[in-house]
């Protein structure tokens, strides 16, 4: 009885010599992941593409946290004509356009479901759209996203990732030169990926 009292004595104590950064690291998870699947537009620029990239995600007490994401893939061109002044850019269907996004959101972990791990964010992309002959202007556009997660192993997940990102573009570059178009051009997309993900901690 005088040691068990004692083994308690002692885990108080190292429970209230731990600084908040102590339980902070032990109540966080880091994950790393990899995905890839079909974006699909919400603009008049473009079909249905694909695309892959690579996740990052960090979680403080299993609710709050971060994500960030690097993506980029291939879109077929749709045949259009964007105007800028006096100037027209006939836009080829013939061609495919290269799109890169830069992810940085907050995310919210909802209690987990059938063993699914949930979570929902919100942030900003890093959005750029090009081809061979044309190149839009980079834009900071408002992303949404949730994802949801099954634990095949203790360490690795499988899951799906959606998003939609709300870009648009108010230059091209072309030759050299550099057009204002007259109305901004939607470069808004939605996506759903498949994603694996490795949990360090």
């Amino acid at each position: 009885l005088v040691f068990s009292a004692h083994g308690v004595s002692k885990a108080v104590r190292i429970e209230a010599e731990r600084t908040w950064f102590d339980k902070l690291l032990l109540n966080s998870k880091l994950y790393t992941g990899l995905n890839a699947g079909v974006v699909i537009p919400l603009n008049s620029l473009h079909s249905t593409g694909t695309g892959f990239g690579m996740t990052i995600d960090y979680l403080a007490y299993q609710r709050y946290g971060l994500h960030f994401g690097a993506e980029t893939g291939l879109l077929p061109a749709k045949k259009g004509t964007l105007l800028s002044g006096a100037s027209s850019i006939t836009i080829s269907d013939q061609g495919t356009m290269g799109y890169l996004n830069l992810r940085f959101a907050a995310l919210y972990a909802f209690p987990k479901i059938f063993d699914v791990d949930t979570a929902a964010g919100l942030g900003l992309s890093v959005y750029r759209v090009n081809s061979g002959t044309y190149n839009f202007n980079t834009a900071v556009a408002p992303v949404i996203m949730g994802t949801a997660y099954y634990s095949v192993l203790p360490y690795l997940q499988v899951g799906l990732i959606a998003q939609v990102v709300a870009a648009s573009a108010s230059r091209l570059s072309s030759a050299s030169t550099e057009y204002t178009l007259d109305s901004s051009q939607s470069l808004a997309t939605a996506s759903l990926q498949a994603s694996v993900r490795y949990i360090w901690f």
